[in-house]
C-alpha cells in the first residue's frame, strides 16, 4: 500500500456500529456523523450537540436540502467536518469550534476565510475548487500542516505564511490566475510538498529556496514562470523535482544542492538551453527526463565546482562568507586520477533512465561522459540529430531498451550493449550502417546479444527506403537475430522486428499472399524432412493496421503450428502500425513429430488489422544449417512470382 493508509469494508462497518450503539436512537448523541439522514436531521432540526467530534456531510443528490450554519454553535467539540459538493448551506457562515482540526470543503462559496480567522487549532485545510479570491488573514492558522487550494480559479495572490512554520503540503494546482506566490513559501522548514501545475499565469515564484524537509517539488504547466530558483542550503531530503512545460531557461550552479534527488523531470521546457556543469555532482540521481527540450543541444563538457562562480579576486575564506553558511562548497571528486577534462567515474552514477526526445541532441558526449554504464537500462534518444551511435556503448552493460526513433540522420549504429533487448529506430530514414561493416560470420561469431528481442525500424527487407535506408542493415539485423538463440544455450528464445515495406523476405521457404484478410494458412507438406529436434521457427507478415494508437494492446497477431488437427505451438504479439513482422523463435519445448508429413501454419489478426501475407521457414538446431540459414539471408534469393507470391 506503500504511504497510503487504508480500511477493510468489514472494519470499516464494525466501527460504524460501534458509534452507532452509542446514541441508537438520537444521532445528535454519537460523537461522528456519516449517515446523510442522520446529517440531515441534525442540521435542519438544529439538533447539535457536544457529543458530535466530526461530521461527514456527503449528499446523495444536489439541491436537494439546504442546511443552516446555526447548528455548529452547539458542536463545540467539533475536530473533523467533511462537506460534499453536493450541500448547500443557507444563510452565513459566522462561527466554527474552535476545537475543529480538519476542514475539508469541495466547491466551497466562501469568498474569503474571514468567517473562520478564529479556529486557532486547525492543522489541515482542503479546499479545491472553491471561491476564494483571497487568502488574508491566513496566517492566524499556525498550526496548520495541510493547505490544498487546488482549482481555485479565482485565485491570484498567495500570501506570506512566515509565520506557519508547522506546514507540511501545499497544494495550488489548477490555480489558473495565479499570479504571485509571496516569497516566504521557500523558508518552510517542515514543508515536504509542494504541488503547483497547471498555473498559467503565475511568474512571481520565490527566487530562493531553503527547504531543508522538502521531498516533493512540483511546477508543471506554469509557462510564464521564467526562472528556476536558487538553491540556498543542502536539501538532502529533496527526491523529486518535477519543472515541467515551463519558461525557464536555465538550471542554477545551486542545484548541486539537491544532493538527494533521484528523479528530475524537465520535460516541455523549450526555451532551455543549457545545464550547468555542476549537475554532474547529483550522485543519487536515478531517473532524468528532457524531453522536448528543443533547445538543448549538448550536455555541458566540463564540471565546474560551485565556487567557480565566484570572482577570481574572492578568496576561499570570503566565498564561503558569501555562500553563507548554510551553503558550504561542495567537496573535490574524491578520485584524484580524474582530471578537469576526464570526469567519467564521478558522473551520475546510479542513473537508470536517460530520455531525451526532440532535444535536437547533435554528436554527443553523453557515452563517453556519463559513468552510469553498470546502472542505464533505458535511453531514449527519439527525435535527435545525433548521425552516430559509437561503438563505446557497449559498455552500458545494463542497458535493455534503446529507442532512436525519428533520428533522420542517424547513419550508423556500429555496436549495441551486450545485454539490449529492445532496440526502436523507426522513423530512421538514413540508417545505412548496423553493426559497422561486419561481414556475416563475424556478426554470427562474435555478436552474441543473449537479450536481444525486439527491433523496430524503417529500414526495408526489399531495398531503399527514403535516402538512404539499406536492404543491406535489414539483413544485418535478422542476422544478428538468428545468431541469438543459435549461439545460445537451448532454452526459450525469440526475436521480433518490425520495419516498413510490403515483402515477405525472400529467404523464407514458404509464403501465401493473404489480400487483406482477416487470416491466412499455409500448409507444409515435407514436414517429416524438416521438423527436427530443436528446432528455430521463423514467421513473417505483411500487415495493415488502422488508426492504433502505439499503447493500445488490444490489437494483435497469432500464429498457430497445426498437426493431426491438434494445434502444438502458438504465439500472439500487438500489433500497432503498418509493417513487416518477422519473428524468430526456439520453443520452449522441441518439436518431435516423427512421421507426420503434413502441417498446417495459421495466421489470424484481430479487428483493424489485416493480413496481406505471410511466411513460415524452419532450421534445425545444429551448426551446419545454422551457417546454411545466415547464408541464406545474406546471400541466397528463393525464386518467387512478386505478382502473387504464392509458391505452394
Amino acid at each position: 500500500m506503500g504511504k497510503t493508509l487504508a480500511m477493510h469494508d468489514l472494519l470499516q462497518d464494525m466501527g460504524r456500529e460501534i458509534v452507532r450503539q452509542e446514541s441508537p436512537e438520537d444521532p445528535s448523541k454519537r460523537s461522528r456523523l456519516w449517515f446523510h439522514k442522520d446529517v440531515r436531521y441534525v442540521l435542519e432540526e438544529n439538533a447539535g450537540t457536544n457529543k458530535i467530534q466530526g461530521i461527514l456531510i456527503d449528499l446523495p443528490e444536489r439541491n436537494k436540502m439546504r442546511l443552516s450554519f446555526k447548528a455548529f454553535k452547539k458542536m463545540k467539540r467539533l475536530r473533523l467536518l467533511m462537506v460534499n459538493p453536493n450541500a448547500r448551506f443557507s444563510g452565513r457562515l459566522d462561527f466554527l469550534p474552535n476545537e475543529l482540526r480538519l476542514l475539508d470543503w469541495h466547491e466551497c462559496p466562501l469568498e474569503s476565510l474571514s468567517s473562520i480567522f478564529h479556529v486557532e487549532n486547525l492543522a489541515a485545510l482542503r479546499m479545491p475548487r472553491s471561491h476564494l479570491k483571497g487568502l488574508e488573514g491566513i496566517e492566524n492558522f499556525q498550526s496548520m500542516t495541510i493547505m490544498d487550494f487546488s482549482y481555485c480559479e479565482f485565485l491570484k495572490i498567495f500570501p506570506d505564511v512566515s509565520r506557519i512554520q508547522n506546514l507540511v503540503d501545499l497544494r495550488l494546482h489548477g490555480c489558473t490566475n495565479l499570479v504571485e506566490i509571496h516569497h516566504s513559501v521557500g523558508f518552510l522548514d517542515k514543508l515536504v510538498s509542494l504541488s503547483l501545475g497547471e498555473c498559467y499565469n503565475l511568474s512571481s515564484f520565490p527566487r530562493s529556496l531553503k527547504l531543508r524537509s522538502l521531498k516533493y517539488l512540483f511546477v508543471e504547466g506554469c509557462s510564464r514562470l521564467n526562472y528556476f530558483p536558487e538553491i540556498e542550503c543542502q536539501m538532502e531530503c529533496l527526491e523529486h523535482v518535477s519543472f515541467i512545460n515551463t519558461g525557464i531557461k536555465e538550471l542554477p550552479l545551486s542545484i548541486a544542492y539537491l544532493i538527494g534527488l533521484t528523479y528530475l523531470q524537465l520535460q516541455g521546457n523549450k526555451n532551455l538551453m543549457r545545464l550547468p556543469s555542476s549537475i554532474y555532482q547529483l550522485q543519487r540521481i536515478e531517473y532524468i527526463f528532457l524531453g522536448g527540450c528543443s533547445k538543448l543541444v549538448k550536455f555541458p563538457k566540463k564540471m565546474v565546482d560551485i565556487r567557480q562562480s565566484m570572482p577570481s579576486n574572492v578568496s576561499m575564506k570570503e566565498s564561503e562568507i558569501a555562500l553563507g553558511p548554510d551553503l558550504l562548497p561542495l567537496p573535490p571528486p574524491t578520485n584524484s586520477s580524474v582530471s578537469n577534462d576526464d570526469f567519467s567515474s564521478i558522473v551520475f552514477p546510479s542513473l537508470k533512465e536517460l530520455s531525451l526526445p526532440n532535444c535536437v541532441l547533435l554528436e554527443s558526449n553523453l557515452f563517453r561522459v556519463f559513468n552510469c554504464s553498470s546502472t542505464l537500462r533505458y535511453l531514449n534518444l527519439s527525435g535527435n540529430a545525433i548521425v552516430t551511435i559509437p561503438a563505446c556503448i557497449e559498455r552500458f552493460v545494463c542497458l535493455w531498451r534503446l529507442n532512436v526513433d525519428h533520428c533522420k540522420q542517424l547513419r550508423k549504429i556500429l555496436r549495441l550493449p551486450p545485454n539490449i533487448k529492445y532496440l526502436c529506430a523507426e522513423g530512421c530514414m538514413s540508417l545505412e550502417t548496423f553493426f559497422g561493416e561486419a561481414q556475416t560470420s563475424e556478426l554470427f561469431n562474435t555478436w552474441w546479444l543473449p537479450e536481444f528481442v525486439w527491433y523496430e525500424t524503417t529500414c526495408s527487407a526489399r531495398g531503399p527506403v527514403g535516402s538512404g535506408a539499406s536492404s543491406a542493415t535489414y539483413q544485418n539485423v535478422q542476422t544478428v537475430a538468428i545468431a541469438q538463440p543459435l549461439r545460445g544455450p537451448l532454452r526459450h528464445r525469440y526475436f521480433n522486428s518490425l520495419a516498413s515495406g510490403n515483402k515477405i523476405p525472400d529467404w523464407f521457404n514458404y509464403y501465401k499472399k493473404a489480400s487483406n484478410s482477416n487470416s491466412c494458412e499455409i500448409d507444409i507438406d515435407e514436414a517429416a524432412d524438416m521438423f527436427g529436434e530443436f528446432t528455430i521457427i521463423a514467421y513473417s507478415a505483411v500487415v495493415g493496421v488502422e488508426d492504433v494508437e502505439e499503447d493500445d494492446d488490444s490489437h494483435e497477431i497469432s500464429v498457430y503450428i497445426i498437426t493431426r488437427g491438434v494445434e502444438i505451438y502458438r504465439h500472439s504479439a500487438p500489433m500497432f502500425r503498418s509493417a513487416v513482422w518477422l519473428h524468430f523463435r526456439v520453443p520452449k519445448y522441441s518439436f518431435k513429430l516423427g512421421s507426420v508429413d503434413h502441417v498446417r501454419v495459421k495466421f489470424e489478426v484481430t479487428e483493424r488489422v489485416r493480413l496481406k501475407s505471410c511466411g513460415f521457414h524452419l532450421v534445425r538446431m545444429c551448426s551446419e544449417n545454422a551457417i546454411d540459414l545466415i547464408d541464406g539471408i545474406q546471400r541466397k534469393r528463393r525464386p518467387r512470382d512478386d505478382g502473387d507470391g504464392n509458391l505452394e
